[in-house]
Parts: structure tokens; C-alpha cells; sequence
């Protein structure tokens, strides 16, 4: 499977989009497709009408904009009307290679935004939640440099996200690591600025979910990225 990298944005060029691209490629081919068993590549397109249409799937694209469509998000993944799409955003304070990293890797994880892991809370109840399977939340606060060759194919480096391994969604897994940057120290935890969304009593129960590092009230941004996951999972699908 392909992901596509388009530039919508007025602020970042078509060589800082393709050199983002061709980091999380690398990232992909060395650290998280060997992690989790999969085989996705990441390329940019300078034109979007050059995507591949015979692949028989819909190819995933994710946009750089300006501007994030989401309050307060650096970026989201999700699916509409049976084609998985994202977007990542430069006005924000996360670079954006690191939350391209990110919306990639979740959505080759899980394309339609609809599994979830059933693990126990993380509250000391011992219940049992359902967890979105989202591979960057749990540790988003944390990111790594990756090698890669650019544009120009000179040597280069650039940030990318931390993201979990298999064995977190393993309730009974009892030796890491857990994550890239060995972050976490036993399946359903979360890093100090990590968060996931669970379900508490099946669907319609969903909510989010704090690392320690939170403040005690939580900004927008979750809550805009939990409702756009949501919304795109229970939204009926458009006729054609």
C-alpha cells in the first residue's frame, strides 16, 4: 500500500512537503513497518492528479495546510465516504514532519479508524476498556531524528513521532519494549503528554484518556481529534 503526500499549503514548499515525505518514508522502511508486520510506502505527489487510481484501493492522501480544518488539532487522520484522508498543519507548534509521522503511521495501522484493542484501564479499577487503535496518541509527545536522503539527495535528518509497539495492545505482554524510544513500561500506559481515546461501556461510551504530564483541564484538541475519529466512524456513508 501507498500513502499519497499532497501540498496545499501557501507557507511550506513543494520541496519541504516532499522532504517530510521522504522522512517518513524512511522511518517506515527502517523502524515502524518491520514493528508492526506491514509493507507501506509514503511518496509524495507535487501533483495530486498523478495518484494512482488502479491500485484497487482507494490511496490514502493526507494534505499539508495551512490552516488546521480540526480547532486546535496539528493533524488528523480519519475516513470519508470509504476513502481513509488526513491533513497536518504548519501553524502549529509541532514540527511538521514529526506530526506527519504520526497521522501516517496511524492511518497504515488502521485505515478506517474503526478497531479498537480491549485492554484493562488505566485508572487501578482493573476494568476492561476498548482503546482506539491509534499507534501515535499514547506517546505523541515524543519523537526521534530519522536519516533520509532529500530532494536533492543529500544526506538529512528531520523529527518523527514515537509510536507504540504490538505488544501495548497485549494485556497479558509482560516484556517490552512497548514503544520506539522504549517511553512506556507495560501495555495500555500512556507517556507523560500521551493520551488515547476508550470506551468505558462499548460504543457511545467513548472518552479520553490522560498521561500524568496533563493539566488538570485538558485543551480543545483532543476532544476535536476524538470527535473527528467518531464522527467519521458513525457517519453514514454518502450515496453515489
Amino acid at each position: 500500500m501507498i500513502i499519497a503526500v499532497i501540498n496545499k499549503s501557501t507557507k511550506r514548499t513543494n520541496i519541504d512537503v516532499g522532504d517530510d515525505a521522504r522522512a517518513v518514508d524512511a522511518q517506515f522502511r527502517r523502524d515502524f513497518c518491520p514493528a508492526w508486520g506491514l509493507n507501506v510506502r509514503v511518496y509524495f505527489f507535487p501533483d495530486p492528479a498523478k495518484i494512482p487510481t488502479n491500485l484497487g484501493y482507494h490511496v490514502p492522501v493526507i494534505q499539508c495546510v495551512d490552516t488546521a480544518p480540526v480547532q486546535m488539532a496539528a493533524g488528523a487522520h480519519g475516513e470519508d465516504n470509504d476513502t481513509p484522508d488526513g491533513f497536518y498543519a504548519v501553524n502549529s507548534p509541532i514540527d511538521p514532519c514529526t506530526v506527519l509521522s504520526h497521522e501516517c503511521m496511524e492511518l497504515a495501522r488502521d485505515l478506517d479508524a474503526n478497531e479498537w484493542w480491549d485492554g484493562f484501564s488505566n485508572d487501578g479499577s482493573n476494568a476492561v476498556w476498548s482503546w482506539a487503535a491509534e499507534v501515535g496518541d499514547p506517546v505523541q509527545d515524543g519523537s526521534y531524528q530519522i536519516a533520509f536522503f532529500d530532494t536533492n539527495k543529500v544526506l538529512a535528518s528531520r523529527p518523527v513521532s514515537n509510536f507504540v509497539f504490538p505488544a501495548w495492545k497485549d494485556p497479558q505482554a509482560t516484556a517490552g519494549p512497548y514503544d520506539q524510544l522504549g517511553v512506556l513500561t507495560a501495555p495500555f500506559t500512556l507517556s507523560s503528554k500521551g493520551y488515547a481515546i476508550v470506551r468505558t461501556l462499548g460504543a457511545g461510551s467513548e472518552q479520553p484518556v490522560f498521561g500524568p504530564g496533563w493539566p488538570s483541564k485538558v485543551g480543545a484538541s483532543v476532544s476535536a481529534r476524538m470527535g473527528r475519529r467518531m464522527g467519521r466512524v458513525l457517519r453514514p456513508r454518502k450515496k453515489v
